[in-house]
């Protein structure tokens, strides 16, 4: 069996639960997962689940978020995240969350605080969760830090399709409003986080035409993914027609989906092991500058 990378993780641990309960986005799921949420998992669970779905890597995200309709916020500082990273190189690497919203003057101003956690604290990505901070990516508040990107030589991973449940947030990532920072940035890996349901065909366009654009596929689970996707992996980019498994990455969804599950659905879809190869770790590691142990 190939070993994958899970690229984006939130690192629902007990030390952090009490960030993730504060916007009360797990409510939607119901009490059961609502009476996990209130424990949250451990590091070994987590480390338990990659085991068992052949995981040999997985990028945690130091989570920023603040809820437009009651404004809470869930904040994990990289520093915070910086000690688990470091106990299991190994196995997990790490992306920072922004606040595009932060002043100049605020200790987490998001260039600079991009710049500290890449080059002071081997952070491999940025991570942008638009629908919490109710801006859509072509906001000219957010060229800042897609420049820093590019300067750093980073990707930066952007959620994208409908707003999370409970989030209160205006849908504000469907995916052709990226159509503009592409333009306007051709040499920033712009990753955009799930398929983008349920404008999943708007994924597959934007990465069709922009080589810059890649899709981590960890929502919905494989068995979901529409055929416009799968045959877009399958037949790639018009008009040259090449494979198009070069701008798709795997992942898990977890804790939401239990990353074997998610594996065993994937290995269903029957891609050749060239594809899955690329789908499950190659392209990550390329796109993340990862270096695999």
């Amino acid at each position: 069996m190939i070993k994958s990378i899970d690229v984006c993780v939130n690192p629902y641990f007990s030390k952090f639960k009490d960030k993730y309960l504060r916007p009360g986005f797990w409510k939607f799921l119901g009490p059961e997962w609502q009476k996990q949420a209130e424990k949250g998992w451990s590091e070994k669970q987590l480390l338990s689940a990659m085991e068992q779905a052949n995981v040999e890597m997985t990028g945690l995200v130091a989570f920023c978020a603040s809820s437009p309709a009651n404004g809470e916020d869930c904040f994990i500082a990289a520093e915070e995240l910086k000690p688990i990273l470091d106990s299991n190189s190994k196995n997990f690497f790490g992306l920072v969350g922004l606040n595009p919203k932060l002043k100049s003057t605020d200790k987490y101003f998001a260039p600079r605080y991009l710049e500290h956690a890449v080059k002071n604290l081997g952070f491999k990505a940025a991570h942008l969760a638009l629908h919490w901070f109710d801006m859509e990516p072509g906001d000219k508040m957010l060229y800042p830090i897609y420049e820093k990107c590019l300067e750093l030589d980073v990707p930066i991973v952007m959620p994208l399709g409908a707003a999370p449940p409970r989030s209160g947030a205006r849908n504000v990532a469907q995916p052709h409003l990226l159509d503009p920072v592409i333009g306007d940035f051709l040499e920033l890996k712009i990753v955009g986080q799930s398929v983008g349901y349920p404008w999943e065909r708007e994924s597959v366009y934007l990465a069709r035409n922009n080589g810059n654009f890649s899709i981590l596929a960890d929502s919905p689970s494989p068995e979901h993914w529409i055929s416009d996707f799968v045959g877009f992996i399958k037949q790639g980019r018009f008009p040259k027609h090449d494979a198009g498994s070069d701008q798709v990455m795997w992942g898990s969804g977890f804790p939401l989906m239990d990353p074997a599950k998610s594996r065993q659905q994937f290995d269903a879809i029957g891609f050749t092991d060239t594809i899955a190869s690329q789908l499950l770790r190659e392209n990550a590691i390329r796109i993340f500058n990862l270096s695999v142990h």
